[in-house]
């Protein structure tokens, strides 16, 4: 475990370095903008000039004024930060998932390799870096609760929309009435009063139109992503096949399914691209359940484990972003 802990660690240095020689465009033009507009000024005067996620904006000014006024370099610190959280959080997940070791690898390389997360990972840089502490948070709830959620405010204040995973404690409640009772309270005013989302920091994309974002509505591929792997968690569910710790973390990605596909149809694709990450992130424990339930399982892994790597490498040279490499 400790060489495999080393090549991981590698994995999250090449994808640091990678990132930081991505031609700066779309949302992360407004996270460079945001980096540089620190030059001058005190802290405090930073944070009421960007007003928003101030632990984000903290680490902002604290390494362009005391590390590195590169943001190529920031660029590259955030993206090792974030991947190692998350490798760390997936091995925290497999040690809950299963003792064979081939297995815990397995949930591990898919998750490093999974395509779509590594290309949030050089746009979306806060989301990508509060989602990942905000499922750290979750990972550790079983033994250190007070952990989890501080680790949990922590994701908040670096992205809001992070407050999302609160549902999975609303899931972990005991009794079932309660839960469910504050879970479609819930569910009903997020949906009667889903105009305020365009207010939320985490769900809107600020002044971003303004420095190049260009938004395009879901594409068939993604919904299909989204209506297959929730299948699969429907599935597991009804096969019974759910470890009762994965339990509301797959009930959070139900419910994150069913709202993409919402503001889909709703046509709110701006809502509908902020929830998409979650599912992604937690993407690789869904294929991970969903493949363990049969009896070729060593080799579906192998092969989900390869096609991940070839698409990875394809959408590195010919994907939506460039990277000089």
């Amino acid at each position: 475990m400790f060489k495999f802990k080393i090549v991981i660690f590698f994995l999250c240095s090449l994808f640091g370095i990678i990132n930081s020689t991505k031609l700066i465009e779309s949302d992360l033009l407004l996270y460079e903008y945001d980096f540089n507009r620190s030059e001058g000024l005190n802290l405090f005067e930073y944070l009421i000039l960007v007003k928003k996620d101030f632990l984000y904006y903290l680490l902002n000014f604290v390494f362009s004024n005391h590390i590195s006024n590169s943001f190529k370099l920031f660029l590259f610190f955030v993206t090792f930060i974030s991947y190692v959280i998350y490798f760390l959080t997936l091995l925290n997940f497999s040690f809950d998932s299963s003792k064979v070791m081939v297995e815990k690898y397995t949930l591990i390389l898919i998750g490093m390799f999974m395509p779509l997360l590594f290309s949030l990972s050089g746009h979306l840089i806060r989301q990508f870096l509060a989602i990942s502490i905000a499922l750290m948070a979750l990972s550790v709830y079983e033994k250190r609760n007070f952990s989890s959620l501080m680790l949990l405010i922590i994701s908040i204040l670096i992205h809001s929309s992070c407050a999302l995973f609160i549902l999975y404690f609303v899931f972990r409640i005991k009794n079932s009435i309660f839960k469910w009772v504050i879970f479609f309270l819930g569910l009903l005013f997020f949906l009667l009063f889903r105009d305020l989302f365009d207010n939320i920091p985490g769900f809107t994309r600020l002044n971003s139109i303004e420095i190049g974002a260009n938004l395009q509505p879901l594409g068939l591929n993604v919904i299909t992503f989204v209506i297959v792997n929730f299948s699969f968690v429907l599935i597991l569910f009804f096969r019974r096949k759910v470890h009762p710790s994965f339990s509301p973390l797959f009930k959070v990605f139900s419910l994150l399914c069913m709202l993409v596909l919402y503001f889909r149809v709703e046509n709110n694709h701006e809502v509908a691209t902020r929830l998409l990450p979650f599912i992604y992130f937690i993407w690789p424990l869904v294929l991970f359940f969903f493949l363990k339930q049969f009896k070729e399982k060593r080799i579906l892994f192998y092969l989900s484990i390869f096609f991940n790597i070839c698409i990875f490498s394809y959408s590195l040279f010919s994907g939506t972003w460039t990277y000089f490499v």
